[in-house]
């Protein structure tokens, strides 16, 4: 193998950690719970709704696609089958707009074909309901997916909130299967406006960045740095080292989804200069590039920064600001 064909399969291992996941103890609670809701008795009117939250880059996305990679679609003489289905929610997130989504990721032939109403204050479901509900079942779904559904919210209008709520409720009670929507924590309002679809939750989780000051999230935190360099095309980086892994934790947040785009960075410039493990400068350079402030504080530059409390993140990633703390010290979700 040439210099450059080696350098370049370290540059695709590299480049693979943007899809880096493990299943720490935590999320094997919230599979277990995909679990349960794919196999319950699903009849109509006894299927249930979950909600999955948190902030961005906190792994929602990536723990809901493992699972649906898990449970592929079967192709069979009689037809196809897909238990498991996963929908990105469009943007802007109406019920019509939603619905007709969920047509065309089913595999709908006409999905643009079917045409929906508006809610009325006496109204019920769409045509394209029915449509979606049926075409399900032929495919016997088990357990859908519906990312990304605080798109939903709309701050200047409640009442399109509330027609959201009031399609998912619906969506709920005509179903054959059960299903879970994931979103950031904006998205608990969409089950606060309606006492119905919260009568249908059969779940609440929220995944939250680790915290350092958790003994026990910590050491989860540093077991997931150790099992990432052990994944890299290098020699061990040290990334679970006690100096670097407070320097990683300050950077990214404790998000793991901020860990890997670091690591990501930081492992090319690895490879574009030959080194032979990711080094502290190639850290910090990376941390510098992805910045939304440049000059700021960087926590791969001169003494081992001291990690805070990180509070519990607000919606929508809006800036946490802690008394007293300078403009440098704040945490941006």
């Amino acid at each position: 193998m040439t210099t450059e064909d080696s350098k370049s399969a370290r540059m695709r291992a590299v480049e693979a950690i943007r899809a880096w996941y493990v299943r720490y103890p935590g999320l094997e609670t919230i599979r277990q719970q995909f679990d349960r809701m794919r196999d319950r008795d699903n009849s109509p009117g006894e299927s249930g709704c979950m909600l999955l939250h948190g902030p961005s880059r906190s792994g929602k996305t990536r723990l809901i696609t493992d699972y649906v990679e898990d449970h592929p679609p079967v192709r069979g003489e009689d037809g196809d089958r897909q238990e498991v289905v996963y929908i990105k929610a469009p943007y802007p997130c109406t019920p019509k707009n939603l619905m007709e989504q969920v047509a065309r990721d089913l595999g709908h032939p006409r999905p643009n074909a079917i045409r929906t109403g508006r809610y009325g204050r006496g109204g019920r479901l769409f045509d394209t309901m029915d449509v979606v509900l049926s075409y399900a079942r032929e495919l016997g779904v088990r357990l859908m997916f519906i990312d990304e559904i605080h798109q939903m919210i709309d701050q200047k209008n409640n009442r399109a909130v509330m027609d959201g709520a009031t399609l998912l409720k619906d969506l709920v009670n005509e179903a054959t299967f059960c299903l879970v929507v994931s979103g950031t924590s904006s998205a608990k309002r969409i089950f606060e406006c309606h006492e119905e679809l919260r009568g249908r939750m059969l779940g609440n989780f929220e995944l939250q960045p680790f915290q350092w000051y958790d003994v026990d999230r910590r050491a989860t935190f540093i077991t997931l740095l150790e099992r990432l360099d052990g994944e890299l095309p290098f020699a061990r980086s040290g990334l679970a080292d006690d100096d670097m892994a407070v320097r990683i934790h300050v950077a990214s947040r404790g998000l793991i989804g901020e860990v890997a785009k670091l690591i990501e960075n930081a492992g090319i410039l690895a490879v574009q200069q030959d080194a032979p493990r990711i080094l502290m400068r190639h850290l910090a350079e990376a941390f510098e590039m992805a910045a939304l402030e440049k000059g700021g504080a960087n926590p791969f530059l001169g003494p081992t920064p001291k990690p805070q409390k990180l509070d519990a993140l607000p919606p929508d990633g809006l800036i946490i600001r802690r008394p007293g703390t300078r403009g440098d010290e704040i945490f941006r979700p």
